[in-house]
């Protein structure tokens, strides 16, 4: 097999709020350079995806309206469809045909890229499908609730990755299940056994709820266990979203260590390798936006100095300063912000230690390098509009350098006349990227794997610079036909609140 993908929702494609576009994400990209034969993605999630897609709904509240709801009338009619369309989405996925038990669309038994929105790096080897059945069936619906979608929309999510079938053999494989059976060759079918490349990206679910609801709670000792050494339920039952860098040290560290049990039983042909991207600063997603004034702070990273930008708070995009003191609205401080960020750092301290030591031990019996970083940290970092104070110092590849309007990582908007204002990095939900942005990722990946020799399945190296970017801006609609409705997001506080209601399903 030529490539193999475990991730969350960056690498599943998650986009304006769903989980939809498995065919346009970075790891598919990739894919698709490596000429990777078979690489079975979930092509398609009905309705636009799950729990909502909010680009699906902005574009069909516009070919109704246009680009004004005008007056209380209209709006009361817009929320009707907007009920509508959430309603067709839980009907199908809770009771239709893409219930608990129905097999996905497509026919596949299984995946190559399991990767599923809200993955924390214990859930590699935590949870399964057999779990998420279990955890959907004790999990409320949400019945005619207003502003619902599918309940246990994350186990749906995972049940359906794992076990697109729904076959009962396949239920009790994890992510790092399904990796060793196909390193063995255990997954059935006509493919050789072996993984050539493993795509790994856990980590970011480990802190990135801190940030999507703006009210961190830190992981603790339970009874003496570690955070890792619990059950999900256990870990879910405390509600934690912040995890103290000793406990992701650790966590990290068991991650690593199945990771490579599992990749070492290749068959001897096989030259593997793993290429791990680590944790993004998630005070970087525009969901979340500075106010008041700003701190400039100096870090030194691996014998780099990086200057940084802190404000003095960061709430939700929509919102203006004064909501901030309104008490009806959570937000961070500059110090709890930049905490967040120092916590990441020695995250991404701990990811690289872990891959060096794996080197090591690999090179100190007679092996070769088989892990590799990919740095998504710091090329966000460097991305960062506001970070880096309006001055963002990443270099982009050719194709994007002078886009005509260009890219930013500000959050998406568009005037009433169709015209792009600013963003086209990020979607709509503000954390995760556009098709564009999955671009940037995939050229990230491609440049560590051409540095690490990867070849193609016509024997040549992987080159970042033959992504077909005509392609991937021709597939990123919210770039070439930009919502003219983006200022009703902005002005009416029901959609600000479906927004925010959205952001703490993967938070």
């Amino acid at each position: 097999m030529k490539l193999f993908s475990i991730g969350d929702s960056i690498t599943q494609g998650f986009m304006s709020f769903a989980a939809a576009r498995t065919d346009a994400c970075y790891s598919t990209l990739i894919a698709n350079m490596l000429g990777a034969d078979p690489y079975r993605i979930p092509a398609e999630w009905p309705h636009g995806g799950f729990p909502l897609n909010l680009e699906t709904i902005l574009r069909s509240l516009e070919n109704k309206f246009g680009s004004d709801i005008f007056g209380p009338i209209e709006w009361l009619q817009a929320v009707n469809t907007i009920r509508k369309a959430m309603d067709r989405v839980e009907r199908y996925y809770e009771r239709g045909k893409g219930k608990v038990g129905a097999p996905h669309p497509g026919g596949d038994a299984y995946f190559h890229n399991i990767a599923v929105f809200g993955l924390r790096v214990a859930d590699a080897w935590g949870i399964h499908a057999g779990l998420c059945k279990q955890l959907i069936k004790k999990t409320r619906g949400h019945g005619d609730e207003w502003f619902s979608w599918p309940n246990a929309p994350f186990y749906r999510a995972i049940n359906t990755v794992l076990n697109p079938a729904q076959l009962s053999d396949y239920d009790a494989l994890s992510p790092l299940g399904w990796l060793d059976a196909h390193v063995q060759g255990l997954a059935g079918g006509s493919e050789e056994p072996g993984v050539e490349n493993l795509i790994l990206w856990l980590g970011s679910n480990n802190v990135l709820g801190a940030v999507l609801r703006l009210q961190p709670n830190q992981t603790t000792l339970v009874d003496g266990k570690w955070p890792h050494q619990l059950s999900h339920v256990e870990r879910e039952r405390q509600g934690w979203n912040f995890w103290h860098p000793d406990h992701f040290a650790a966590e990290y560290a068991e991650l690593a260590k199945r990771v490579d049990a599992a990749m070492r039983n290749n068959p001897a042909e096989v030259d593997w390798k793993v290429f791990v991207a680590n944790v993004p600063h998630v005070t970087i997603a525009p969901l979340a936006k500075g106010f008041g004034p700003t701190t400039v702070y100096e870090d030194t990273l691996e014998g780099r100095t990086k200057r940084s930008v802190y404000y003095k708070y960061y709430a939700y995009f929509f919102l203006r300063e004064k909501d901030i003191h309104s008490g009806l609205w959570p937000f961070l401080t500059q110090h709890r912000a930049r905490n967040i960020d120092l916590a990441i750092n020695a995250y991404n301290e701990s990811i690289r230690k872990t891959i060096n030591r794996l080197n090591s031990e690999h090179k100190s019996r007679g092996g070769r390098q088989r892990y590799y970083l990919v740095d998504v940290s710091r090329a966000l970092s460097e991305m960062a509009w506001k970070r880096n104070n309006g001055n963002p110092t990443y270099t982009l590849p050719p194709a994007l350098a002078y886009m005509d309007p260009p890219v930013n990582t500000k959050f998406y908007h568009a005037a009433r006349n169709g015209q792009l204002v600013q963003g086209g990095i990020f979607g709509l939900d503000g954390v995760h990227p556009t098709v564009i942005g999955q671009g940037l990722v995939a050229y990230e990946f491609l440049k560590i794997m051409q540095q690490a020799g990867v070849k193609d399945a016509g024997g040549r190296v992987v080159d970042p610079n033959g992504l077909d970017w005509a392609a991937i801006i021709e597939d990123d609609r919210l770039y070439n036909d930009p919502i003219g409705l983006m200022p009703e997001v902005y002005e009416h506080s029901d959609m600000m609140n479906l927004i925010r209601r959205l952001a703490s399903v993967w938070g």
